[in-house]
């Protein structure tokens, strides 16, 4: 999946970078776009009384500079797979695709799309300065916390740059994960150890039901298979995992599917999930998708945070781990209960 031609049609830019050569990059791609100047990109993003059901089938683009803080602690109910040190940080805010169940939904009022033109080595800086603090111990951070990044990369060239820079961090593991990564984008990438490529693999009937505008299951297995070829490191993860009707058998076929495609020997991990929301961001979503089964599912709320009940939780859970680890090591396996 990439950026159609209805997107995009209105670019709002900061002031303060509307001369940077990254801007100038990026509005090359769409001459015919209507250019609007802005003091800073909240007045846009985060202005009231946003329609997301209208605008996701026109989204316009911000081009912004991040300020501040960039890095930021990982939240409890996401994967650290093991590391102490977990962190995430947002190139870019929201994403191209449209799942049903995502919690953007519920943080953001807009389906529009926001850039930061920040030099990416001050992302990488940043996660080095935390290492230091922390006597060059490993940090882990997520790049693709709010968005996906690979559909973006035509006009960033984020990741190539972070492919060829994360070297020179040691002690820094990025992970950029995606649902709808190109091989051709994976190919154009340096190989690099510390840089994980993580694939969500969902069944086709879930792809279909919620995961809108993003790459059907033989898409992403192809793309995993590239990534391997590459010499990544390669992470699959089974998140979030969703009840629909036919749900174990769907799974138990993606499961044969992927055995049929991938060498998982050579899978570095596998994360598995199910789904999990913030009660506050759920009620938002609730009140402005008010058809949608997944986000109406009657979830327990635990510390703040919508789930599945115990037992469903452990079925979906427990019971896919069961189904993997008669191929894999289970120790290659994080079970998101067993980490929080």
């Amino acid at each position: 999946m990439t950026f159609r031609t209805e997107h995009f049609s209105h670019i709002y830019i900061e002031e303060e970078i509307r001369n940077k050569p990254m801007t100038a990059q990026i509005l090359d791609h769409f001459p015919r776009a209507e250019i609007i100047l802005i003091r800073q990109y909240h007045d846009v993003f985060s202005r009231s009384k946003q329609d997301y059901s209208v605008q996701k089938h026109s989204r316009n683009l911000i081009l912004a500079r991040q300020h501040g803080t960039l890095l930021y602690e990982g939240a409890p109910v996401c994967h650290s797979f093991g590391h102490e040190h977990f962190y995430y940080t947002s190139p870019a805010l929201n994403c191209l695709a449209d799942c049903e169940y995502c919690w953007l939904k519920g943080m953001y009022s807009t389906a529009n799309t926001v850039i930061f033109i920040n030099d990416p080595d001050e992302y990488l800086n940043a996660a080095v300065r935390i290492s230091e603090r922390f006597n060059e111990a490993p940090v882990f951070v997520s790049f693709s916390y709010e968005t996906d990044l690979f559909p973006l990369e035509p006009l960033t060239g984020f990741l190539k740059h972070l492919s060829l820079v994360l070297p020179f961090g040691e002690t820094v593991t990025a992970e950029v994960r995606t649902k709808c990564a190109s091989p051709e984008i994976i190919r154009s990438l340096s190989r690099c150890d510390n840089l994980v490529l993580a694939f969500t693999v969902s069944p086709q009937e879930m792809i279909d039901r919620y995961e809108h505008g993003t790459s059907p299951l033989a898409q992403r297995l192809n793309a995993v298979n590239t990534a391997l070829e590459c010499g990544f490191p390669v992470r699959l993860c089974f998140d979030p995992m969703i009840l629909f009707p036919g749900w174990r058998d769907a799974y138990a076929g993606m499961l044969e599917k992927i055995r049929e495609t991938v060498d998982l020997f050579a899978v570095t991990d596998f994360s598995i999930g199910s789904y999990r929301q913030s009660d506050q961001y759920q009620k938002r979503m609730r009140s402005r998708f008010p058809d949608s089964a997944v986000i109406q599912y009657p979830y327990e709320v635990h510390n703040g945070y919508c789930m599945y009940p115990d037992r469903l939780r452990d079925e979906l859970e427990n019971g896919f781990r069961d189904m993997l680890a008669q191929y894999v090591d289970p120790k290659r396996i994080f079970l998101l209960k067993e980490e929080q």
